[in-house]
């Protein structure tokens, strides 16, 4: 991805968050203590790493949150991104699939556990699900050893973030914000949209285009 000297694995989040990454820490410190050109980078959050033992300590790298949406994703470098969700949470029962999209978009693989918020999306997006600790362990280690897997994993998961777009659904936003206004036109248009205003129309909600795909 550039030319850093280090192989990175990355996670972002803020420290209602803390619980989900503790999923990982086993297969994470392990694949540190295996690779010494490994870094693990942690975007977000207040979370210190200062007790961990100075051969690890030094290869965890904390980056606050930016001032600027852009900046932050700019700032998102890395070999492979780390999506886990604690099962247990009830949070996360309701959690979207924006991380999965966001490391699409910016051409990152990554690796998510298997659940209801994060399966369809990381199947479409060449991610790969992780079910158990061993499986986690065992896709680092395939990500890190694999360069060309890697590869292939961006461009799917930037081909799949390119059909979330805007650009990509200019078609179908035009043809429904078209019926729209026929309706209006014709006098229906407070039917059309009368409701709860929290739903919207299956066609646009289908859409989804995210923010955060660059």
């Amino acid at each position: 991805q550039d030319n850093r000297a280090k192989f990175t694995i990355g996670w972002q989040g803020g420290d209602q968050h803390a619980l989900d990454l503790q999923q990982v820490y086993g297969a994470v410190f392990r694949f540190l203590l295996q690779h010494r050109d490994v870094v693990f980078r942690v975007w977000g959050g207040a979370q210190t790493y200062d007790d961990l033992p100075a051969h690890l300590a030094n290869r965890v790298v904390h980056t606050p949150w930016q001032q600027s949406v852009w900046q932050y994703y700019f700032s998102l470098s890395m070999d492979v991104g780390l999506a886990p969700l604690a099962s247990a949470e009830t949070f996360n029962e309701t959690k979207s699939d924006i991380r999965l999209r966001e490391y699409a978009g910016l051409g990152i693989p990554f690796i998510a556990t298997f659940c209801s918020a994060y399966g369809a999306t990381a199947m479409a997006s060449g991610g790969l699900i992780a079910t158990n600790e061993d499986d986690w362990s065992e896709y680092l280690d395939l990500l890190y050893s694999d360069s060309k897997l890697r590869s292939q994993l961006s461009k799917a998961g930037r081909k799949a973030a390119w059909q979330w777009t805007t650009e990509a659904n200019a078609e179908r936003l035009e043809e429904i914000y078209g019926r729209g206004s026929a309706a209006a036109a014709a006098g229906n248009g407070a039917r059309v949209f009368r409701g709860n205003p929290r739903r919207r129309p299956a066609e646009i909600s289908n859409i989804y285009p995210s923010p955060g795909i660059l």
